[in-house]
């Protein structure tokens, strides 16, 4: 399996990836436009101000390959149900709490956190 390094190094830079991220809490969006500024790739990623499970079936998985995830249990529930149901190949990051019944592919902690991985097959899920 391709191993990913879930570090907080910015992956942008390490990359040169294109990203678009989704926060419904005004603070933390600011908090994280600003953290995007100084790590210089304000430019390469968008964060939108709406709630990723509010965004429209088939507009979320278009161009990209990797998902990070930072929810509580419930949140991740929801998460792979929806990722079951549109991602079809990629890598799924999920910081804090796991996806029940998926298949993790690695795990450490890093920062006081659990960061697991998963892999998504052709077939969709993990």
């Amino acid at each position: 399996p391709r191993r990913c390094d879930p570090s907080p190094r910015p992956r942008r830079r390490r990359f040169e990836c294109d990203g678009v991220g989704y926060e419904g809490d005004a603070a933390l969006l600011g908090k994280g436009r600003a953290a995007l500024r100084e790590a210089g790739v304000a430019a390469r990623v968008e964060l939108r101000a709406t709630d990723f499970f509010g965004v429209e079936k088939g507009e979320l998985f278009r161009d990209g390959d990797v998902v990070v995830a930072y929810l509580f249990r419930d949140g991740c529930a929801k998460l792979a149900a929806r990722l079951a149901g549109e991602l079809r190949r990629g890598v799924v990051v999920c910081v804090g709490f796991e996806l029940r019944g998926w298949k993790c592919v690695e795990a450490r902690e890093t920062a006081g956190l659990k960061v697991r991985i998963y892999e998504v097959d052709s077939d969709g899920g993990g």
